[in-house]
């Protein structure tokens, strides 16, 4: 049972300390049942299991409207690319990609597997999900059906619907946040990079997409700012995704998320 150090540090605490005993040790219960749960996720089966449900995925996301369009196709070749894929990954990915595509084919049954094979780690599930918003928002906009489609996917992953609106929005944000980047001169040398003019010059739309980036409001303070930033950071830290059982072929992918983060952060505290 995956509840039990939660259950028994909460009885143990409470019979020792009282209340005060109950809350520690159900918060020390959870840290045991989290490190237990995650030192027994097979990395070999996670990577597997990923790299099939994103690319079946994405062939399902592309037949979602009925045709799969050039742009469609194009948008899973650019995530392959990204990912630096060999061409017998390259093949293997194509030929999931068809199957997902394919007019009979269930994708929810590859990512239950990879929900249950990673035992719902949040920060693949949603590097996962990102990586099919951004096939989505490949041609600059998101349909009615993709989203339908996509929120199917959050659903299969653990994620409630308000998750999901929340996480579509920001995603939304860092694509056009990142839009931006591209345009002054985007990153240079693995890292966010001024541009002449961009320290001091960035528009009001911008600064708006950086707090958005960052999952925080206008009116955040500093310390909120930070604090959100050091979230998302950890969120997408490449080593620590790696270590969750994320393919070494993602490691650009959580790169260039990391650097969109660091790039939104850095223009607000030159704004403060």
């Amino acid at each position: 049972m995956r509840y039990w150090g939660r259950i028994l540090g909460a009885i143990f605490g409470y019979g020792v300390f009282g209340l005060f005993g109950l809350i520690l040790g159900f918060y020390l219960g959870y840290i045991f049942d989290r490190n237990r749960l995650l030192g027994s996720i097979n990395q070999d089966e996670v990577k597997n299991a990923f790299f099939k449900a994103l690319f079946t995925s994405l062939g399902a996301l592309s037949k979602s409207d009925g045709v799969v369009s050039t742009e469609e196709i194009n948008a899973a070749r650019a995530i392959m690319a990204q990912m630096q894929l060999s061409p017998s990954q390259v093949k293997l990915a194509i030929e999931y990609f068809n199957q997902g595509k394919g007019p009979d084919y269930a994708y929810q049954k590859d990512l239950k597997h990879l929900y249950e094979v990673a035992k719902g780690t949040r920060s693949l599930m949603r590097m996962f999900l990102q990586l099919q918003f951004q096939a989505a928002y490949s041609d600059g906009a998101l349909n009615t059906l993709e989203a339908k489609v996509l929120a199917d996917m959050a659903g299969h992953l653990g994620y409630r619907s308000w998750e999901f609106q929340q996480m579509q929005a920001m995603f939304q944000a860092q694509y056009q946040f990142g839009q931006f980047q591209q345009g002054r001169g985007g990153y240079s040398s693995g890292s966010y990079q001024r541009q002449s003019g961009f320290q001091y010059g960035a528009g009001q739309n911008e600064i708006d997409k950086a707090y958005a980036v960052l999952g925080v409001a206008k009116t955040a303070t500093k310390a909120e700012i930070k604090s959100a930033y050091r979230k998302l950071m950890n969120q997408y830290h490449p080593d620590k995704l790696v270590s969750k059982g994320l393919p070494d072929e993602m490691m650009q992918v959580a790169k260039e998320k990391s650097q969109n983060i660091q790039a939104a952060y850095d223009l607000l505290k030159r704004q403060a």
